[in-house]
């Protein structure tokens, strides 16, 4: 079963928590264009991780052997906030506020993720826009994901001999 990517989640509470439309944010990289109007548009991306555990252990009896696997990471996320208007500059506040509300504890809880309530760091990223003036806040954020995933293996309690090298 796919894993469901946490830029997806991410972005399904900001859209929830700030009643944007579809066309008002994505995921990064999707060749969207900012509409030539005004309002804030968001894209939510993932810019790397660090595992820092990976595990196995086994569950069960002989008959009935289950092996659950973890794989815990400490994703990067970021956020860039856009605007024609001072929208961006307005209600990035929102987006940090999205990242600790009920609805954010609540997906946390089911996808095996933490949000840290203070981000890397936020950033106002105009000026490399130049003359186009377009408003440009980025919030980098660390979240803490576990994958998981259990299935049932084969038990071997005896071997022949002509599998067994000496």
């Amino acid at each position: 079963m796919p894993v469901r990517p946490t830029v997806s989640i991410i972005r399904e509470i900001i859209k929830d928590q700030l009643s944007l439309s579809d066309d008002q944010i994505w995921i990064y990289n999707q060749r969207i264009k900012i509409p030539d109007t005004k309002g804030m548009f968001i894209s939510v991306s993932r810019i790397g991780s660090k595992v820092y555990a990976n595990n196995s252990s086994y569950v069960g009896s002989t008959s009935d052997l289950v092996e659950d696997q973890y794989v815990s990471n400490l994703e990067t996320i970021s956020i860039d906030a856009l605007s024609q208007d001072t929208s961006a500059l307005e209600y990035y506040p929102d987006i940090l506020m999205a990242i600790r509300s009920t609805k954010a504890q609540q997906e946390a809880e089911k996808y095996g993720m933490k949000f840290d309530s203070i981000p890397f760091s936020t950033a106002d990223l105009s000026s490399p826009e130049g003359t186009s003036m377009i408003y440009r806040i980025n919030i980098r954020f660390p979240v803490y994901r576990t994958y998981y995933t259990s299935r049932t293996i084969d038990y071997y309690d005896s071997f022949s001999n002509n599998i067994i090298s000496d």
